[in-house]
């Protein structure tokens, strides 16, 4: 399933040298694509294969095997465990302007076990509202409505009332490895969800914020996502890639 962000609260990083963001005028490398993950301790957590055209077709993570296929504007998604055994599938559903609008998730080979997530933009590319359903009996929607400002998502109010905020590294523009495009990457193979138009810096929940750093290499590549909440040690994201 897309990584929906369950917002919890950090302290805000002061960027150091080797995190100094990049500024918008030194573009980020678009031949160059990240094929693995790295955990806290630099192990590999998850690897991508790409095909010709630049899509994901296989990722990896431990035992659990995704394989991808493309249909206009469908993906379809099929997990499998060591055994190659199901483990789950989800189909995907872009605009025409390559963006998701519709996942469903199936959690059993019956399809008995499932859930629903539609995202709703304003001009096909600006989220504007999330809505999850579930197979659960009874079960309410979970709804959350964004909105922006300077070209960037500014807040997320869910049903229960509760209002997350974020903040930007105005000099940085969103690309692979910060943390938008982290979570479009291990979800939808690097489909399009969140258009920001600059990498995240923190968001705050219920006065508790949790901070992004970002470690770039001499191209200007995020090599490292580093992310802390309040006094807990700071977590560590790696990227490799792979360049044409």
């Amino acid at each position: 399933m897309l990584l929906i962000v369950a917002f919890t609260s950090f302290t805000l990083l002061s960027c150091n040298k080797e995190d100094d963001p990049r500024t918008e005028e030194e573009p980020q490398p678009s031949s160059c694509r990240i094929n693995t993950i790295y955990n806290n301790d630099g192990d590999v957590q998850m690897q991508f294969t790409y095909n010709e055209a630049g899509k994901v077709v296989k990722a990896t993570q431990g035992g659990l095997t995704l394989n991808y296929q493309y249909n206009g504007n469908t993906i379809v998604i099929e997990g499998t465990n060591a055994s190659g055994e199901f483990v789950s599938k989800s189909t995907w559903i872009l605009n025409n302007q390559g963006f998701v609008t519709d996942v469903h998730s199936e959690h059993n080979e019956t399809g008995t076990d499932w859930t629903d997530n539609q995202y709703e933009y304003e001009a096909g590319t600006r989220l504007i509202k999330h809505t999850s359903t579930n197979s659960t009996s009874g079960s309410q929607p979970f709804v959350e409505t964004y909105t922006w400002a300077n070209g960037n998502i500014v807040s997320v109010e869910t049903g229960a009332g509760q209002i997350t905020t974020y903040s930007y590294y105005t000099e940085m523009p969103k690309q692979p490895g910060d943390y938008f495009s982290y979570a479009e990457l291990i979800g939808p193979g690097g489909a399009k969800v969140f258009a920001t138009k600059n990498a995240l810096k923190s968001y705050t929940l219920n006065s508790a914020t949790t901070s992004f750093t970002y470690q770039t290499d001499d191209d200007g590549k995020i090599v490292g996502m580093r992310y802390k909440y309040g006094t807990d040690p700071s977590t560590k994201v790696g990227f490799g890639y792979e360049c044409d």
